[in-house]
């Protein structure tokens, strides 16, 4: 049995976690993977404008450069015109996307996941194999979109990638601590 299967067998996939909590458990993340799928669909600048991060005049602006060259994305927009950052537009976005936030630094590590993804691979993608699940692997990334990534991920491992999100700081942190570990105990 799996660290996924033993997980779901405990009975703790419940309700959906709120949008932007943080997962700080293997339990809860399973729980919010298993219901990813469920997410309402929402436009992104309503978003932004719901959760207080850009003024409605900041949108309405951005739209309207948006309409005269659909060239850009509006989280392009409003990241150029400096109204909000990049990576509240990422944590915006997985939140849409029904995609949970982890903290690395309590949840479970699974050694095995681990030895699927090469250290300098980890580094060099900026992603934290966490465990597998229903034979997935589940990976922090700081931008769980990347689509390039995920197919590096998918390439090395064999499996696919089933992205979760975490800053940059505390994946290189855990890529740190857990290689390390992983290290030692193969010594």
């Amino acid at each position: 049995m799996d660290m996924g299967d033993e997980m779901e067998s405990q009975g703790l996939f419940e309700d959906r976690l709120p949008s932007g909590e943080i997962v700080r458990d293997a339990d809860t993340l399973k729980q919010a993977l298993d219901r990813q799928s469920s997410q309402p669909i929402a436009l992104l600048g309503e978003q932004l404008v719901s959760q207080g991060l850009i003024t409605r005049d900041q949108l309405e602006k951005a739209i309207s450069i948006q309409s005269s060259s659909r060239e850009k994305r509006i989280g392009e927009i409003l990241v150029e015109a400096g109204a909000v950052d990049g990576d509240a537009i990422d944590a915006v976005l997985a939140i849409k996307l029904g995609v949970p936030k982890v903290d690395l630094r309590s949840l479970k590590i699974d050694p095995e996941a681990l030895k699927l993804v090469p250290n300098l691979v980890a580094r060099r993608l900026v992603l934290m194999p966490c465990f597998l699940h229903r034979g997935q692997m589940v990976a922090a990334m700081k931008n769980p979109l990347d689509q390039e990534v995920l197919q590096q991920l998918r390439f090395t491992t064999g499996k696919r990638a089933f992205p979760v999100s975490a800053d940059r700081e505390a994946i290189e942190w855990a890529i740190d601590r857990y290689y390390r570990e992983l290290r030692l105990q193969e010594a």
